[in-house]
């Protein structure tokens, strides 16, 4: 199964790809301006249903963390049911730590290729679900041991690129939206979910949360 994903997901680690996602040459113009030239385009051999590639931006002096970016995902308008919705058109974030080995060798651990997994189900959950995805939406995470003990992700606006906040509008007018993944604990999503949404903010904004990666962090509700 890991072999197949790593097909999948990594037809080139350089370069444009020639079948992208309509939007990715927009997107990365966007994105480089903000976050400068990326190291690679994690681009997909093989898409069955919507066509995801992930943009790549590595660590740098001033910025020690790493940065990946969906491309492919604002490719449909996100629908509720059969119904249009306001905004139609969102890509994902997602911030690494510096030393995180994005790469062929790398993702033979499948720890390491996770949170690109995890990004690429999240940004084809709306398109094969019939359903939208917008800021403090939440998704339950099934079956990941390896975010374990993560239960769910919530999107909510980047804070270690605010400047992605602001979203693209290309020359057409689409809108295209960049919202930041977040993994909750359990008792965070319960938190959410039992109408105690703003004193979860309170406590993200108390403990200086962000779209840094990592499974392993302590729950702010403890």
């Amino acid at each position: 199964m890991i072999k197949k994903l790593l097909a999948r997901a990594m037809g080139a680690l350089a370069g444009m790809p020639k079948d992208a996602g309509n939007h990715l040459e927009a997107i990365s113009r966007h994105a480089d301006s903000i976050l400068g030239e990326p190291k690679q385009h994690l681009h997909e051999h093989y898409s069955a249903d919507i066509h995801i590639d992930l943009i790549h931006y590595p660590a740098t002096v001033e910025r020690r963390f790493q940065y990946l970016l969906t491309s492919g995902m604002s490719d449909r308008p996100m629908k509720d049911g059969a119904s249009p919705v306001d905004e139609p058109f969102l890509e994902l974030a997602l911030a690494l730590p510096g030393d995180w080995d994005i790469s062929a060798k790398g993702f033979k651990d499948p720890a390491v290729f996770q949170p690109v997994k995890l990004l690429k189900q999240i940004a084809r959950y709306p398109h094969t679900n019939g359903t939208y995805l917008a800021k403090h939406h939440t998704i339950v995470i099934g079956g990941e041991p390896l975010l374990e003990p993560m239960k769910a992700v919530m999107l909510m606006p980047p804070v270690m690129v605010p400047e992605l906040g602001v979203p693209l509008v290309l020359p057409t007018g689409v809108r295209i939206h960049f919202m930041a993944v977040y993994l909750l604990h359990e008792d965070e999503l319960n938190l959410k979910c039992r109408g105690n949404f703003e004193l979860l903010l309170q406590k993200f904004g108390e403990r200086e949360m962000t779209e840094m990666y990592d499974p392993g962090r302590r729950s702010v509700c403890s």
